[in-house]
């Protein structure tokens, strides 16, 4: 688990750029009063994020689509696994 200050760190970007993901609803960190904490999963997301912004410059409303795409391939994964273990 990373706080704020240690993502932004290892990421080398600032805390605007991470609260308009969060805005943005790409990344949802574990909250305790107002601190909040990045998991592992948070800090795969968060680097792909970067890496779509800056390697690929995929613009905020594709990057949108393609972190919607990947929930959605995770969900349908999930439910897979879960009608295949019914039988």
């Amino acid at each position: 688990m990373l706080t704020t200050a240690e993502l932004c760190d290892e990421l080398h970007i600032g805390r605007d750029l991470l609260d308009r993901w969060i805005a943005s609803g790409w990344l949802n960190p574990a909250t305790e009063g107002s601190v909040a904490s990045y998991a592992d999963i948070d800090i795969a997301r968060a680097r792909l994020i970067l890496e779509l912004s800056t390697d690929f410059e995929v613009n905020e409303q594709g990057i949108g689509i393609i972190i919607d795409l990947i929930d959605q391939i995770h969900g349908l994964r999930f439910a897979l696994r879960h009608v295949l273990d019914i039988r």
